[in-house]
């Protein structure tokens, strides 16, 4: 697995994408971000668009040989009255915003 501090994919792509109702939530972000108070995708999509190009962590490749085309960015990311968190984003092949998962960092 490869790891670099420039995100492969631009956020601005994945909010228009979002915006479209071209989204996936993944049930680990889901599960996770319900864990954390946010009540559901939507919330989940609404603070994924408040996120920050500066706030990119780290861009990872996919550690599955059958998606080795696909990348992962990992945003790092805290807001006035929010924990810090760690939010996974992606755009599928099928050209949909991916939040991949959403942890508390």
């Amino acid at each position: 697995m490869q790891h670099y501090r420039q995100a492969r994919y631009d956020l601005d792509r994945i909010k228009e994408l979002i915006v479209a109702g071209r989204c996936i939530v993944t049930l680990t972000a889901l599960t996770c971000g319900q864990e954390l108070g946010y009540t559901g995708r939507q919330e989940i999509k609404d603070r994924v668009l408040k996120l920050k190009k500066s706030e990119i962590y780290k861009t990872m490749t996919v550690n599955d040989t059958n998606f080795k085309d696909l990348w992962q960015d990992v945003y790092k990311t805290s807001g006035i009255d929010e924990p810090a968190l760690y939010i996974k984003l992606q755009i599928s092949r099928a050209e949909e915003a991916v939040i991949i998962s959403f942890k508390e960092a």
